[in-house]
Parts: structure tokens; C-alpha cells; sequence
């Protein structure tokens, strides 16, 4: 606490406090759109199904709901959404974006919404597209990718010098939150081939995060092996972080 000037909130012992606070978006307190990827194998999970039926039918009526969904797939998650039992308004705010070949449901994790030096949104993309999805042969770069200009509400692309998974990084209003994985694991072979010292690398990562997010940067140690950070930590505004029960986490997503 001393280091970080944040206060960490534990959910668990706060649960009446929890419940009064919004979370934070990665731009806006108020975001007016969120944009889901859906997988359909990960529908075979009733855990996932109940997740995304859970944001379908609580998210106020005022956000846009924009679903890409691969091409393949486009006719079974429309008829999805038609047998559940939530409001007609619900399903009527949902705008389809369809895109060809398949991806994952980890939308962040290609991808983070930030800004720039003047507060205008811009989409931040790991160096080389994607540091773990491509290399699996998944294209979860290419959702974005494949929006026009318009489709992302104006919002330009930058790439980013270093790489991430997306989950790894929470954004504040004045920090950024990001797992050691980052810095340990992502971008060990960052510097490959130029002539820096080993002990200057994690410095000089941490200066690269915190250029392309106009914020300082927060290290956290990387609680629980191939989780991202995104699972039990979000900011809810006032330098205030809420800590969640990671193992809960794990069972809600994991397909």
C-alpha cells in the first residue's frame, strides 16, 4: 500500500460495500458499448452459457451490446439468444459483427481500449498483433482487425512496443495494474539481439507500459499459475482496487 498509493479492497470481507461501487471501464466510468467475442465450444461450459446470460440480461439498457461472431457460427448464436428467457430489450440492443474463420471468447487479451496523451480512446494492440493466440493458431488479433473504421466508432489502432495478454493489465484512472507475467514471461525475448544489460530489461519494459498508457505502472506477482490478473482484480475508481476470489473466477470461465 505504501508503494503503490492504492487501496485494496478484498471482496469477501466487503460485500455490502462491493455492491454500492461501479466498475471501472479500461477508457470511461461510463462506457456506452461492450464488445463480446463469442466461441461457441465454450457453450459446452453451463458456467460460460450462465456468464454471458448474466451480461445479457444485467448490463442497463443503455449499452450497446456488439458480438462478433465468426461467420461459421453466426446462425447458431442468434438462435441462442432467441431461447433465452430475458427482456426483448435486452436482445433488440445487440448489434452482430461477423467475421470470417474462428477465434476465441478473450476479447482483452488481443486488445485493450486506452487513450492517448489527450484523453482520446485508442485501441492498444500487443507488438506483432498478439504474443500467445496467432502462434496457436487462433485469430483473436483479427476480430479487431477486421472492424472498419466506423464498425470501432472512430477508434484508431496503435501497437504497441512490447508484448501482453490483455488479461494481464487493468486499467485505472491514473495506474496501470499488470501481472509479473508480463514482465518475466511475455517479453523475455524482447530485447533478443540488441545490446542490453539483463538488468535493465524489466526498467525498461515498465517505461515502454507505462508511454503507451500515459499511466504508471503497478507490478503484481502473478497470483495463480495461467491466471490473468483480469479474473479477481478491478478498479472501481478513488485509487480503490476490489480483489476478488480468483478460484471463483476460474470456475466461471474455464471451459
Amino acid at each position: 500500500k505504501s508503494v503503490t498509493k492504492l487501496d485494496f479492497i478484498e471482496a469477501k470481507k466487503n460485500a455490502s460495500a462491493i455492491n454500492k461501487l461501479k466498475i471501472l471501464s479500461d477508457y470511461k466510468m461510463h462506457p456506452k458499448a461492450i464488445l463480446l467475442q463469442i466461441d461457441l465450444k465454450f457453450f459446452e461450459n453451463p458456467n460460460i452459457r450462465n456468464s454471458y446470460e448474466e451480461i445479457l440480461s444485467k448490463l442497463p439498457l443503455d449499452k450497446q451490446i456488439v458480438m462478433a461472431v465468426s461467420q461459421i457460427d453466426i446462425e447458431s448464436v442468434k438462435e441462442w439468444i432467441n431461447k433465452l428467457d430475458i427482456d426483448q430489450l435486452q436482445k433488440t440492443r445487440i448489434k452482430f459483427i461477423t467475421i470470417p474463420g474462428r477465434f476465441t471468447s478473450w476479447s482483452r487479451d488481443s486488445y485493450i481500449l486506452s487513450s492517448d496523451k489527450k484523453g482520446n480512446p485508442v485501441f492498444i494492440i500487443s507488438k506483432d498483433g498478439n504474443c500467445y493466440t496467432r502462434a496457436r493458431g487462433q485469430r483473436d488479433g483479427e476480430v479487431l482487425d477486421s472492424l472498419n473504421i466506423k464498425e470501432r466508432d472512430g477508434i484508431p489502432q496503435k501497437e504497441a512496443p512490447f508484448y501482453f495478454e490483455g488479461g494481464d493489465i487493468v486499467i485505472g484512472e491514473n495506474e496501470v495494474v499488470i501481472g509479473e507475467h508480463t514482465i518475466r514471461s511475455s517479453n523475455k525475448d524482447l530485447f533478443k539481439g540488441l545490446k542490453v544489460a539483463k538488468d535493465q530489461e524489466r526498467q525498461l519494459i515498465i517505461n515502454r507500459i507505462e508511454k503507451s498508457f500515459n499511466k504508471k505502472v503497478v507490478v503484481l506477482p502473478t497470483s495463480y499459475p495461467g491466471a490473468h490478473i483480469d479474473t479477481h482484480i478491478s478498479f472501481v475508481g478513488k485509487k480503490r482496487v476490489v480483489i476478488g476470489d480468483i478460484n471463483l473466477a476460474l470456475q466461471r470461465i474455464t471451459p
